[in-house]
Formats: C-alpha cells, structure tokens, sequence
C-alpha cells in the first residue's frame, strides 16, 4: 500500500490522537493473556477469515490458549450486534468512507 498525500499530511496528528486514545482505552490493570478465557466473536468478510484467521488463531493460541475466536459471516446490512456487544471486533469488504482530501488550489 502507497500512502495518499493526504495521509501523510495529517499522519502526525492521527499518531498523537492514538496516542491518546490508547491511554484513555488501556486497562486499569495488567492483563494475563496465559489465564484470560473467554469468547471473541468476529465479524469478518470470508476473505479476511481466509487470509487472516489461521495466523490469528496460531497467535491466539500461543499467546492466550484460553482464549476462543467465533468467526461470523460479514452481513451485507447494519446489524445492530456490534453496537450491543454482541459482536467484539467487526471488518468488512466496504471501502472506507473517509471525506475525500482536501484539493490544493492551482497556482498561477
């Protein structure tokens, strides 16, 4: 993948909210990976599964061997699962919807 010039421009400013959102999302306490046991569902375009899942799940298992990954098939509609929790992580074959950037103005 190539970069646009808008994302580069704005790569800095994208980094520092990250930054922050990753303090404002990191747990309260050290997680143990080699104990935590519990379900994660996907909902994952069947590409992504094919592509992705069996790296994933050697991961999972090296690192969290409680751990379980329930793939679900992408819906071509919005379901509400993702919003109530239902769903832990959803990735689809949508393009992003992103505005576009903004054109510089011609010189001249």
């Amino acid at each position: 993948m190539t970069p646009t010039p808008y994302a580069i421009a704005v790569r800095e400013q994208v980094h520092e909210l990250l930054q922050q959102v990753r303090g404002v999302l990191a747990p309260s306490r050290d997680l143990a990976l080699a104990t935590l046991e519990r379900t994660f569902t996907l909902r994952w375009h069947d590409a992504l599964v094919a592509l992705s899942g069996p790296a994933l799940l050697t991961a999972v298992l090296r690192e969290a061997p409680g751990v379980r990954l329930r793939f679900i098939a992408e819906s071509s509609m919005d379901t509400p699962e993702l919003r109530r929790g239902e769903v832990d992580l959803a990735a689809n074959a949508d393009r992003p919807t992103a505005p576009p950037p903004p054109r510089s103005m011609p010189s001249g």
